[in-house]
């Protein structure tokens, strides 16, 4: 073999080898990374809404048509941002039948829009609920917890008693109403379930209906106590 053809060929060699060499020192060319996770808005807590790019935090004032007064703004959803919704006020009710107003014609899914009436817009207009605003309900919309720490509203108590059995039940608490308005007397009822009650005064609960007695609630209410295992 010639000079000329031993250098060929050494030089092939050391090309071949020289490559392989490098390969081998680098390792494979690096991989791409993948693609960042696509952040779902909906998905998000308040605060996680707030911290994220790309999500928005929509935001509505709850009011109470009852007491004719508002609650301070607050979120109400987070949702994908910039939202293009239409600049005008929007009334609304929640999944739980909530009235809100909106500062847009974006809601939260699932929530309706509905036209405002007077009383939308007097409660929207009025004081704030947490600071006293408002017509406070009246004694018969009070439970009867509340009832018994309020002034200006009594317990009303009556006596359940069945004509059938000819007997009577203990005296119970039933509703709350407005100290001045009941007058002492015997007053017979049927409340929404047409159970049969009798009552010290004249005020009746909201919906019972007051009865004329008759022999079998007289010998009803005078009866023996009702008893839930035997016929008293």
């Amino acid at each position: 073999m010639n000079r000329a053809a031993l250098y060929s060929v050494l030089f092939t060699c050391m090309f071949f080898f020289g490559n392989a060499c490098s390969s081998l020192n680098h390792g494979p060319p690096p991989e791409d990374e993948p693609p960042p996770k696509a952040v779902i808005c909906k998905a998000l807590s308040f605060n996680e809404c707030a911290a994220s790019a790309g999500c928005e935090l929509m935001s509505a004032v709850r009011y109470e048509v009852d007491r004719g007064c508002r609650h301070p703004a607050a979120p109400v959803a987070c949702v994908s941002g910039p939202e293009h919704c239409p600049a005008v006020l929007t009334y609304a009710r929640d999944l739980q039948n909530n009235t809100w107003m909106f500062p847009s014609g974006c809601l939260p899914g699932g929530w309706s829009a509905f036209e405002a009436r007077e009383e939308d817009r007097v409660a929207i207009s009025g004081l704030e609920c947490s600071s006293g605003g408002g017509v406070e309900p009246a004694c018969s919309q009070r439970s009867l917890e509340e009832c018994e720490a309020l002034e200006g509203c009594t317990l009303l108590s009556a006596g359940r008693y069945d004509v059938e059995r000819v007997c009577r039940y203990s005296l119970a608490p039933v509703a709350c109403a407005a100290e001045d308005t009941c007058q002492p007397s015997t007053v017979y009822a049927k409340d929404l379930k047409n159970n049969r009650w009798v009552f010290p005064s004249t005020c009746l609960p909201e919906g019972w209906e007051g009865v004329v007695a008759e022999d079998k609630d007289r010998a009803a209410v005078r009866g023996p106590e009702c008893q839930a295992d035997g016929l008293y």
